[in-house]
């Protein structure tokens, strides 16, 4: 594996899109019957007001065209308080014909605002998202058909589309409804809820069916002759001791027989085969992981996340990475051998004196056999680049005429969400799509994906605290070590934050001050001698990236993806209490300020803080 190291550059070529300074990144890539390649200009959260557009490369003339403006499609007055379609999100699909059917997604706000609040503003007549927006354009006459709302207060991430009955298959962002657009008879039918989450997964299968995943990762089959959705008796892969909520598929494309399909386990971070013909319900093939193999009770901190992927035309998988736990910069080229199942790693998405992609978010396999990827902007006055890569090399294709400073564009600070979150917490659960309310939630000792579950012989809790001012809670376990932890109640997300004693250990007894420090006290784990201590967190100093977390979007965004700072994760140890003697209760006097406990040997205790 070659990580360390750009791809050969014989192999890799790129192409600048210019002239567009305000568009940061292009999440859609679709090879159309014409050989150009559709893709799918977009615009993240620091972008208010702006519309997605599609625009085309054509390799035979090595140029791109603007094709499809959003914005002069849909004509929102400049000062519309709700989210333009600034996105058209892996949503471009090639139909019978030559058409080009994409719908839209939003991310960046409203012009005049700091930063995306869909989901706070979901139920505002005013301010919500008008919906996803489907058009088609036709590349013989250089026509736009506007085909109008398909998923009213929705986003499309991913849409699918199938030849046979020409249809088009979406899952919507926000609500996770299945809908089917008939575009013979303009017929839009939403199927309902399926998931907890949007996956991008909805994909046909030329043996008739469209599959996608729930949030638990089981395959769902969709009948376009009678119109049900089956839940098979299928998962995509995991790892034991990973939860299965939120390993929904991300990203799911035919292979090379139209039959077969492959996709990505969100949260597993792993490639898999899907073959539906196979038995009586079908048959998954699990590729693995890429970069490092996954160990229980560690962050995945050496594995690549497979952000994107196409099917090459010499019956392989080429991917492009995505480094979201170790926090490294920089995506790699990395292809999967479908019958093999060997991995080759190309190296750095990275074309000499260019910036290197770090996020590529879609791809597709030109009729050449070239491999597109796009990607975000790498940086603020970086180029918004397409890769190319080819295998058995790029051929005669010179790089674009380039500066690095190239956009020329005056980016002030914006002062974001995390600054400011008064807007969101008095709306968010009278916005939300969800109910937050009536209802008891029960979590076992661990979380979705990425976050490490605290070991068995370790999670038994003993100690349990609410942070008013934020409504965080925190919670200790005892065992062969006990570990500080804190729950959040909105978004459901229980987070391990240290270790308090790498001994056998327990934690019976926590407060929290007036100011919101914690304070724990520890003891033996099973009533022998032992120096307990009382330790200290400062959470009122994580405050902001707590509210952050529990603020987040659902889905594959709802998880704690890096390994904590050292920052967040400091216990601060303020001393023993007595010679052999372990903290039993604590309880705070907030006009004193001051802490009373009792210990193990039955002594009573005072602690000034």
């Amino acid at each position: 594996m070659s990580e360390a190291k750009p791809v050969d550059q014989q192999l890799i070529s790129t192409r600048v899109i210019d002239g567009k300074p305000m568009h940061n990144v292009i999440y859609s890539a679709a090879t159309g019957v014409d050989g150009k390649i559709y893709l799918g200009l977009s615009a993240e959260f620091d972008s208010p007001g702006v519309y997605g557009q599609i625009i085309s490369y054509d390799p035979e003339r090595d140029c791109v065209e603007d094709v499809v403006d959003y914005g002069e499609i849909i004509k929102q007055p400049a000062d519309s308080p709700r989210h333009p379609h600034s996105k058209i999100h892996t949503a471009i699909c090639i139909g019978n014909g030559g058409k080009v059917y994409a719908a839209t997604h939003m991310t960046a706000p409203p012009v005049g605002e700091d930063f995306y609040h869909y989901w706070h503003v979901y139920n505002d007549p005013v301010r919500s998202f008008q919906g996803s927006r489907l058009i088609m354009y036709d590349p013989a006459t250089k026509s736009v058909d506007d085909l109008g709302v398909i998923a009213p207060k929705c986003g499309c991430r991913w849409m699918s589309y199938n030849p046979q009955d020409e249809e088009l298959y979406m899952t919507t962002f926000l609500t996770g409804h299945f809908i089917v657009v008939k575009l013979k008879t303009g017929e839009v039918k939403d199927l309902g809820r399926i998931s907890q989450y949007d996956f991008m997964g909805p994909c046909y299968s030329a043996d008739g069916f469209v599959y996608t995943t729930d949030c638990f990762g089981y395959i769902l089959r969709y009948s376009p002759k009678d119109g049900t959705i089956t839940k098979l008796p299928l998962m995509i892969p995991n790892t034991p001791w990973r939860k299965n909520d939120g390993n929904g598929v991300f990203h799911f494309v035919p292979g090379p027989d139209k039959i077969k399909l492959y996709g990505v386990a969100a949260r597993a971070n792993r490639v898999f085969e899907f073959d539906p013909t196979a038995g009586k319900y079908g048959k998954i093939r699990d590729y693995g992981t890429l970069g490092d193999e996954d160990r229980p009770n560690e962050y995945m901190t050496g594995i690549m996340f497979p952000r994107t992927i196409t099917v090459g035309n010499d019956h392989k998988i080429y991917v492009g990475t995505k480094n979201y736990v170790s926090g490294i910069p920089g995506s790699n080229i990395v292809s999967i051998d479908i019958d093999s199942g060997e991995k080759h790693y190309y190296g750095m998405m990275q074309v000499e004196g260019f910036s290197q992609v770090n996020t590529p978010v879609a791809s597709c396999t030109g009729k050449d056999g070239s491999i597109y990827f796009t990607a975000e902007q790498p940086s603020k006055n970086s180029a918004l680049q397409v890769i190319i890569f080819n295998p058995n090399g790029i051929g005669d294709k010179p790089l674009p005429e380039y500066t690095e400073k190239y956009r020329n564009k005056d980016y002030n600070a914006i002062e974001y969400a995390s600054n400011d979150f008064s807007y969101y917490l008095p709306s968010r659960e009278k916005n939300s799509i969800f109910i937050t309310k009536g209802h008891v939630f029960t979590n076992e000792l661990g979380s979705n994906g990425y976050t490490p579950t605290i070991p068995r012989n370790e999670c038994a809790i003993g100690a349990l605290a609410m942070n008013k001012s934020r409504q965080v809670l925190f919670g200790a376990t005892s065992g062969e070590k006990s570990h500080l932890f804190c729950y959040l109640p909105f978004t459901k997300r229980l987070i391990p934050i240290n270790v308090i004693d790498s001994k056998p250990s327990s934690c019976r007894s926590m407060v929290v001050d007036r100011d919101g420090m914690v304070y724990l006290g520890t003891s033996g784990a099973k009533n022998e001698k032992f120096e307990g201590h009382i330790y200290q967190y400062n959470a009122p100093a994580n405050d902001r990236k707590f509210v952050a977390m529990d603020d987040l979007d659902k889905g594959e965004f709802n998880l704690s993806m890096a390994v904590p700072s050292p920052e967040f994760c400091q216990l601060d140890d303020l001393g023993k209490i007595g010679e052999q003697e372990g903290i039993y209760t604590m309880c705070y006097d907030p006009e004193l300020h001051r802490i009373y406990g009792t210990t193990s040997e039955g002594n009573f205790f005072i602690y000034d803080i």
